[in-house]
């Protein structure tokens, strides 16, 4: 009975074994095919990966030798253009960060820094950076170029302690008035409006006065004495006109400035005399 489970026994031992060198044999050429093409494709690091598992030792009973070499010879390749970087994080205050997560192209990438330099593919690659708490964060894109070794990249994460807090906005200054603008221009147009009262009255009095004839009848002796006459009365009717407007709009101007408060633009005000055939006034903006 002993010896047929032996027999039994050295039985299952060799179908393991069988099993087992089948499975390294499909292993080995399955690294040496998939290297090649991650190589080809610039995935350096998994084709590093590859490589190794092809080129071990125990791969050279399950290939032909000149596999074996190739495995070699291509991982020392690989690993020479394979790029490394050295992130140097640092809070606020400058003190080294170690326990920060890093993510690669939105792919986890490291989640504790110790300063060496950690492998990556030729290209380029978007990192983002977060403390252990998530209150930091902060983003880097970097083009890594094949055979660049332990390229340093220092990273800021977070503000100094006791830092100022942003400004906040604030909202528009108020501006005050006193009115002294509405008054000033009151006084402006009540002046223009007290000379258009007293050019008037003068030529007024001229038209009433020492004139030879009316402009109403056919009394004049020359053509010249009448188209004087119709002048001035023109200039005292104009005169009169602005006058009283200046007067009216002046004096509402000056009685109506009051102190005003606002946050908007201060109102701007405009006024001009106007003067037609015959007619004659003042216009404003306020």
């Amino acid at each position: 009975m002993r010896t047929v489970l032996t027999f039994i026994g050295v039985i299952a031992a060799s179908a393991v074994a069988t099993v087992s060198a089948a499975d390294d044999k499909k292993t080995c050429r399955d690294a040496y095919v998939a290297a090649q093409t991650l190589r080809d494709q610039h995935q350096l690091v998994e084709a590093r990966d590859q490589l190794r598992t092809c080129a071990r030792k125990e791969c050279a009973p399950s290939m032909r030798g000149q596999m074996v070499k190739d495995c070699t010879d291509w991982l020392a390749q690989v690993e020479a253009a394979l790029p490394s970087i050295v992130f140097d994080v640092k809070d606020g205050n400058g003190n080294d960060l170690s326990a920060v997560k890093v993510t690669m192209d939105g792919q986890p990438f490291a989640e504790k820094l110790d300063g060496s330099g950690l492998p990556i593919d030729p290209g380029e690659h978007r990192f983002t950076f977060d403390d252990v708490d998530g209150l930091a964060h902060s983003e880097k894109t970097l083009v890594m170029h094949e055979g660049e070794k332990d390229r340093h990249v220092s990273v800021a994460l977070g503000a100094p302690s006791g830092a100022a807090p942003a400004a906040a906005t604030l909202p528009a200054a108020a501006s005050v008035s006193d009115g002294s603008t509405q008054r000033t221009i009151g006084l402006v147009v009540g002046g223009v409006g007290v000379a258009g009262v007293v050019v008037g009255s003068i030529f007024g009095g001229m038209a009433l006065s020492g004139s030879p004839c009316s402009s109403n009848s056919k009394t004049c002796a020359t053509q010249a004495d009448h188209d004087t006459l119709v002048a001035h009365e023109t200039i005292a009717n104009i005169g009169l006109g602005v006058g009283l407007v200046g007067l009216v709009v002046g004096g509402y101007l000056f009685l109506t400035a009051h102190p005003t408060t606002s946050t908007k633009e201060p109102a701007s005000a405009s006024v001009a005399p106007w003067i037609g055939w015959g007619a004659a006034g003042v216009t404003g903006r306020f």
